[in-house]
C-alpha cells in the first residue's frame, strides 16, 4: 500500500474511532498476528455490541481475503462490516444507532 493511501485510510480510521467514542463505545486496533485479511478494528458499543470493521480510504477496495473473512465472521454469528471512506463510517454509525433504537422499542 502506498504511503498516501495509508494516510487517507488512517484519517478514516481516526474518524471511526471518534464516532464510536461519541456513542459511548470503544474501538480497538486488531493486531491479527499471523493471519491476513482480519478486519482493522473491533468496535464495542452499548447499542449494538461488538462489530468488526475493515476500514478503507475513499475508493479503496477490500482484498478477496478481507471479503471472505468478513463473510465468515457474519456467517458464524458475528457482525463484520466494511467502511469505505467517512461515508462508510457514517453508515456503520447509523446501523449502531438504529440497532439501539430497535432495542429500546422492544
Amino acid at each position: 500500500m502506498k504511503t498516501h493511501q495509508r494516510k487517507r485510510e488512517k484519517i478514516v480510521e481516526d474518524y471511526l474511532v471518534k464516532k464510536i467514542k461519541e456513542l459511548g463505545g470503544m474501538s480497538l486496533k486488531w493486531p491479527a498476528v499471523g493471519r491476513k485479511g482480519v478486519p482493522d478494528r473491533i468496535c464495542i458499543t452499548p447499542q449494538a455490541g461488538t462489530i468488526f470493521v475493515e476500514v478503507k480510504a475513499d475508493f479503496g477496495r477490500p482484498t478477496k481475503l478481507q471479503v471472505y473473512t468478513i463473510d465468515q465472521i457474519n456467517a458464524k454469528g458475528g457482525v463484520a462490516m466494511l467502511a469505505i471512506g467517512k461515508r462508510g463510517v457514517d453508515e456503520i454509525i447509523d446501523f449502531v444507532k438504529a440497532f439501539g433504537e430497535r432495542e429500546k422499542a422492544q
